[in-house]
C-alpha cells in the first residue's frame, strides 16, 4: 500500500506528542503538573496515531475501532487524572 503524506505527518506528530508527554512526566516539578502532561499531550498523541491507523487501513471495521478507542481514551483520561488529583 502506498503511504500518504497525511499518514506520515500524523504518525510523526503523534510520536512527538507522546514524547513530549513522557518528558513532562519526568521533568515537571510537582505531582499536579506531572498529571497534566500525560493527560493532555498523550491523549492528543494517541488521537493522531489512531487517525494515521484509520487512514492506513481504510476498512470500516478498522476506522470504527480507531474511533471507539479514541472516544474511550478521550472520555477516561481526564476522569482518571481528576481522580488521581483528589
Amino acid at each position: 500500500m502506498v503511504t500518504s503524506v497525511l499518514e506520515i505527518v500524523a504518525v510523526a506528530l503523534g510520536a512527538l506528542f507522546m514524547f513530549i508527554a513522557s518528558l513532562g512526566v519526568l521533568r515537571l516539578s510537582d505531582f499536579y503538573a506531572r498529571i497534566h502532561a500525560p493527560t493532555k499531550a498523550a491523549t492528543l498523541g494517541l488521537a493522531l496515531l489512531l487517525v494515521a491507523f484509520a487512514l492506513h487501513v481504510p476498512e470500516l471495521t478498522s476506522v470504527t475501532k480507531a474511533a471507539l478507542a479514541l472516544l474511550f481514551i478521550a472520555a477516561t483520561a481526564p476522569v482518571g487524572a481528576h481522580i488521581l488529583s483528589r
